[in-house]
């Protein structure tokens, strides 16, 4: 190729570079994997069976671990990893028969009386 041939495709080059260069979107930073996250939260479609109902009692992504439960009276006590400050903590649940959910203590107190050794306390109000 003769030289004045390279120098007009190095320039032909260099100018569609700038001229297309604006017109590329890129998506900002993290975007996978908050698209990720997104789906992985998502609530699901539930499809019952025939004669059958079901309904979502709690959002993906707000019951993360429960360990325990504990009947007490006509509800059912629970701790659970939701919800925890500062990547610790826990809270106490309470839900009815009828799916109905309270919150008896909040990651805060929680995490605060774990802190001090409140697995006893815990465990006396089971009693």
């Amino acid at each position: 190729m003769k030289r004045g041939n390279w120098l007009f495709a190095i320039l032909f080059s260099l100018s569609a570079l700038v001229t297309l260069a604006p017109c590329a979107i890129a998506r900002p930073l993290g975007h996978e994997a908050q698209a990720v996250v997104d789906t992985l939260l998502a609530p699901p479609t539930i499809k019952p069976e025939a004669g059958f109902t079901a309904k979502m009692l709690i959002p993906p992504g707000e019951l993360y671990d429960p360990l325990f439960m504990l009947p007490r009276g006509d509800k059912v006590w629970m701790n659970d990893d939701g919800r925890a400050t500062d990547g610790h903590g826990s809270r106490i649940l309470a839900i009815t028969p009828e799916g109905k959910i309270a919150v008896l203590m909040g990651a805060e107190l929680a995490a605060a009386l774990l802190e001090q050794g409140a697995a006893e306390i815990l465990g006396n109000l089971a009693h």
